[in-house]
């Protein structure tokens, strides 16, 4: 045996950790009693709301910059987002809120979760299966694109949120960069406020937003979990107790009006907490193949 002592490296210390104060928190939600996450969530819902709105007035003003006035539109639509993801935890029956509200939270935060969120309120799938298969075109890192399908593209939501934002270093995959100019944007058409946010405006006059309100969403939603290839019928009873319950609690507002209520009833997408946002890494050879594919044949 070799006499020789070999020196043992003494382990490096542990990095200091940063205390937990700032943005960025709502983590923090999800170790709350059932009854304080509820005042928690009804505190912020309508700060948020405030938000959005505040967003959409200042797009409003740029009708000569439509780059910028895109970029405060996109802001508001993902803050709307933010708030059908906090009421969709309300919604989650109190069996599973523990084990969703984690990976809730997550697409709180999560650009691509929202967008898609948001833009989910569009779709209309016959079923929560079929409304993962639209989530899933959706949440890929890439897709083919063109005529003949002759690009590889990034995923589309993320991509058009940071044209417009960015001044940036693009790749086209074969190892020459080039610079991205910021787009310019198209400006707004008409005076069509974005989907998700008229959606938002209409719980807000309907009184979900409230404290009472939102008890009685938890009440009503929380007795259907909405999982695996539950059909779009399953919305109609809950969202109609619903409704029945904030008017007769006096929480509706003066001025709901029928298209409100029909917004409601026919653009709130199901209860999405069993889903999956999460983007998909798609490889180069699967594109490549996927281009082959599409090909049209001679």
């Amino acid at each position: 045996m070799s006499d020789q002592v070999r020196a043992v490296e003494a382990p490096k210390p542990k990095p200091p950790k940063a205390p937990d104060i700032g943005l960025g928190y709502g983590s923090l939600i999800c170790n709350m009693s059932t009854e304080k996450r509820l005042a928690f969530i009804a505190e912020g819902v309508p700060l948020i709301h405030a938000s959005a709105r505040s967003l959409m007035e200042a797009t409003n003003t740029l009708k000569e910059y439509p780059r910028e006035a895109e970029i405060l539109e996109g802001q508001a639509i993902e803050e709307c987002a933010k708030i059908l993801i906090l009421v969709d935890i309300i919604r989650c029956p109190a069996k599973v809120v523990s084990s969703r509200v984690g990976t809730m939270i997550r697409w709180f935060y999560d650009h691509l979760a929202r967008r898609i969120y948001a833009k989910a309120q569009t779709w209309k799938p016959t079923s929560l299966a079929e409304l993962q298969e639209y989530i899933d075109y959706d949440r890929r890192s890439h897709f083919v694109d063109g005529d003949y399908f002759e690009h590889i593209m990034p995923n589309s939501e993320l991509f058009w949120r940071e044209a417009a934002l960015y001044a940036d270093v693009v790749s086209n995959g074969e190892g020459e960069p080039q610079w991205h100019t910021p787009l310019r944007g198209m400006g707004r058409i008409g005076s069509w406020d974005p989907p998700v946010f008229s959606l938002v405006n209409s719980l807000a006059a309907a009184g979900a937003f409230s404290p009472k309100g939102l008890a009685i969403l938890r009440d009503t939603w929380g007795s259907i979990e909405f999982k695996g290839d539950v059909s779009w019928d399953a919305v109609k009873e809950p969202c109609e107790a619903m409704l029945k319950a904030l008017f007769d609690a006096g929480l509706v507002s003066e001025s709901i009006t029928k298209g409100d209520v029909s917004l409601i009833r026919g653009n709130w997408q199901m209860p999405m907490y069993h889903l999956d946002f999460a983007k998909v890494a798609i490889p180069l050879e699967d594109l490549k193949r996927e281009q082959e594919a599409r090909q049209p044949r001679e």
